[in-house]
Protein backbone atom coordinates (compact mmCIF):
# COMPACT_ATOMS: atom_id res chain seq x y z
CA UNK A 1 0.00 0.00 0.00
CA UNK A 2 1.18 3.55 -0.70
CA UNK A 3 1.18 6.69 1.39
CA UNK A 4 -2.17 7.87 0.00
CA UNK A 5 -4.60 9.59 2.34
CA UNK A 6 -6.97 7.35 4.28
CA UNK A 7 -8.94 9.44 6.76
CA UNK A 8 -9.89 7.96 10.11
CA UNK A 9 -12.04 6.47 11.35
CA UNK A 10 -12.21 4.09 8.40
CA UNK A 11 -12.28 0.29 8.51
CA UNK A 12 -10.30 -1.66 5.94
CA UNK A 13 -10.63 -5.44 5.90
CA UNK A 14 -7.67 -7.29 4.34
CA UNK A 15 -5.61 -4.12 3.97
CA UNK A 16 -2.88 -6.03 2.10
CA UNK A 17 -5.31 -6.36 -0.85
CA UNK A 18 -5.82 -2.57 -1.11
CA UNK A 19 -3.89 -0.74 -3.84
CA UNK A 20 -4.23 3.03 -3.69
CA UNK A 21 -2.35 5.60 -5.74
CA UNK A 22 -0.57 8.39 -3.82
CA UNK A 23 -2.89 10.96 -5.43
CA UNK A 24 -6.07 9.14 -4.32
CA UNK A 25 -8.08 9.31 -1.10
CA UNK A 26 -10.51 7.40 1.09
CA UNK A 27 -12.50 9.68 3.41
CA UNK A 28 -13.54 8.94 6.98
CA UNK A 29 -16.34 6.58 8.06
CA UNK A 30 -15.84 4.25 5.10
CA UNK A 31 -15.89 0.46 5.25
CA UNK A 32 -13.69 -1.18 2.63
CA UNK A 33 -13.59 -4.97 2.31
CA UNK A 34 -10.51 -5.46 0.14
CA UNK A 35 -10.73 -9.28 0.23
CA UNK A 36 -11.09 -9.61 -3.55
CA UNK A 37 -8.75 -6.72 -4.29
CA UNK A 38 -9.58 -3.02 -4.21
CA UNK A 39 -7.68 -0.66 -6.49
CA UNK A 40 -7.90 3.14 -6.59
CA UNK A 41 -5.93 4.57 -9.47
CA UNK A 42 -4.65 8.14 -9.76
CA UNK A 43 -6.85 10.98 -8.51
CA UNK A 44 -9.71 8.69 -7.44
CA UNK A 45 -11.69 9.18 -4.25
CA UNK A 46 -14.20 7.34 -2.08
CA UNK A 47 -16.10 9.90 -0.03
CA UNK A 48 -17.25 9.66 3.58
CA UNK A 49 -19.70 7.00 4.66
CA UNK A 50 -19.35 4.79 1.60
CA UNK A 51 -18.96 1.01 1.79
CA UNK A 52 -17.29 -1.48 -0.52
CA UNK A 53 -18.59 -4.92 0.45
CA UNK A 54 -18.02 -8.42 -0.93
CA UNK A 55 -15.24 -10.78 -1.88
CA UNK A 56 -14.64 -9.82 -5.52
CA UNK A 57 -12.54 -7.08 -7.09
CA UNK A 58 -13.43 -3.37 -7.03
CA UNK A 59 -11.34 -1.36 -9.51
CA UNK A 60 -11.56 2.45 -9.75
CA UNK A 61 -10.02 4.00 -12.85
CA UNK A 62 -8.22 7.35 -12.88
CA UNK A 63 -10.21 10.40 -11.72
CA UNK A 64 -13.26 8.34 -10.73
CA UNK A 65 -15.43 9.22 -7.73
CA UNK A 66 -17.71 7.38 -5.33
CA UNK A 67 -19.53 10.14 -3.46
CA UNK A 68 -21.07 10.14 0.01
CA UNK A 69 -22.92 7.19 1.56
CA UNK A 70 -22.76 4.85 -1.43
CA UNK A 71 -22.69 1.05 -1.31
CA UNK A 72 -20.65 -0.93 -3.83
CA UNK A 73 -21.39 -4.66 -3.66
CA UNK A 74 -19.01 -7.13 -5.28
CA UNK A 75 -21.05 -9.96 -3.79
CA UNK A 76 -24.43 -10.18 -2.10
CA UNK A 77 -26.91 -12.79 -0.96
CA UNK A 78 -28.92 -14.69 -3.57
CA UNK A 79 -32.37 -14.19 -2.06
CA UNK A 80 -33.63 -17.43 -3.59
CA UNK A 81 -31.77 -19.14 -0.73
CA UNK A 82 -31.50 -18.47 3.02
CA UNK A 83 -29.63 -15.20 3.51
CA UNK A 84 -28.87 -15.08 7.24
CA UNK A 85 -25.18 -15.31 8.09
CA UNK A 86 -26.05 -17.71 10.92
CA UNK A 87 -27.50 -20.27 8.46
CA UNK A 88 -24.98 -22.95 7.42
CA UNK A 89 -22.77 -21.74 4.56
CA UNK A 90 -23.76 -24.77 2.44
CA UNK A 91 -27.39 -23.59 2.43
CA UNK A 92 -26.60 -20.01 1.33
CA UNK A 93 -25.73 -18.72 -2.14
CA UNK A 94 -24.22 -15.46 -3.30
CA UNK A 95 -24.30 -13.35 -6.43
CA UNK A 96 -20.76 -12.20 -7.17
CA UNK A 97 -18.87 -10.20 -9.76
CA UNK A 98 -16.12 -7.63 -10.11
CA UNK A 99 -17.19 -3.98 -10.11
CA UNK A 100 -15.26 -1.63 -12.38
CA UNK A 101 -15.38 2.15 -12.57
CA UNK A 102 -13.49 3.19 -15.68
CA UNK A 103 -11.70 6.54 -15.87
CA UNK A 104 -13.64 9.68 -14.99
CA UNK A 105 -16.73 7.79 -13.84
CA UNK A 106 -18.92 9.18 -11.04
CA UNK A 107 -21.29 7.60 -8.51
CA UNK A 108 -23.77 10.02 -6.90
CA UNK A 109 -24.57 10.07 -3.17
CA UNK A 110 -26.67 7.26 -1.76
CA UNK A 111 -26.34 5.06 -4.84
CA UNK A 112 -26.02 1.28 -4.78
CA UNK A 113 -23.83 -0.54 -7.31
CA UNK A 114 -24.53 -4.28 -7.65
CA UNK A 115 -22.02 -7.09 -8.40
CA UNK A 116 -20.66 -7.39 -11.93
CA UNK A 117 -21.41 -3.79 -12.97
CA UNK A 118 -19.03 -1.66 -15.06
CA UNK A 119 -19.33 2.10 -15.34
CA UNK A 120 -17.53 2.80 -18.59
CA UNK A 121 -15.34 5.86 -19.21
CA UNK A 122 -17.08 9.08 -18.19
CA UNK A 123 -20.25 7.29 -17.02
CA UNK A 124 -22.17 9.00 -14.22
CA UNK A 125 -24.79 7.71 -11.82
CA UNK A 126 -27.16 10.28 -10.31
CA UNK A 127 -27.75 10.38 -6.54
CA UNK A 128 -29.86 7.57 -5.05
CA UNK A 129 -29.65 5.34 -8.11
CA UNK A 130 -29.77 1.53 -7.97
CA UNK A 131 -27.40 0.18 -10.65
CA UNK A 132 -27.58 -3.48 -11.64
CA UNK A 133 -26.34 -3.25 -15.22
CA UNK A 134 -23.45 -1.55 -17.00
CA UNK A 135 -23.57 2.18 -17.76
CA UNK A 136 -22.20 3.13 -21.22
CA UNK A 137 -19.40 5.65 -21.72
CA UNK A 138 -20.31 9.31 -21.26
CA UNK A 139 -23.85 8.47 -20.15
CA UNK A 140 -25.75 9.60 -17.04
CA UNK A 141 -28.04 7.02 -15.40
CA UNK A 142 -30.91 8.42 -13.29
CA UNK A 143 -32.89 6.74 -10.46
CA UNK A 144 -35.84 6.05 -12.77
CA UNK A 145 -33.53 4.16 -15.20
CA UNK A 146 -33.49 6.97 -17.75
CA UNK A 147 -30.19 7.68 -19.48
CA UNK A 148 -28.85 10.83 -21.11
CA UNK A 149 -25.56 11.63 -22.80
CA UNK A 150 -22.94 13.38 -20.66
CA UNK A 151 -20.69 16.19 -21.90
CA UNK A 152 -17.09 15.12 -22.29
CA UNK A 153 -15.10 17.35 -19.93
CA UNK A 154 -11.73 15.76 -20.60
CA UNK A 155 -10.07 13.93 -23.42
CA UNK A 156 -7.17 12.84 -21.22
CA UNK A 157 -8.63 9.40 -20.51
CA UNK A 158 -10.16 7.06 -23.03
CA UNK A 159 -11.39 3.45 -22.88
Amino acid sequence: MSSATIHQPTTIINRSELEIDDSSRIDSYCLINASGGVRLREQSVIHAGSHVVGNNCFDMGPRSVVTYNCVVLTSTADLGYPASSVVAKEERRTISGDVRLKSESFVGSGSIIMPGVTLHTGAAVAANTFVDEDVPSWTIRYPNGEERKREKESSEFRE
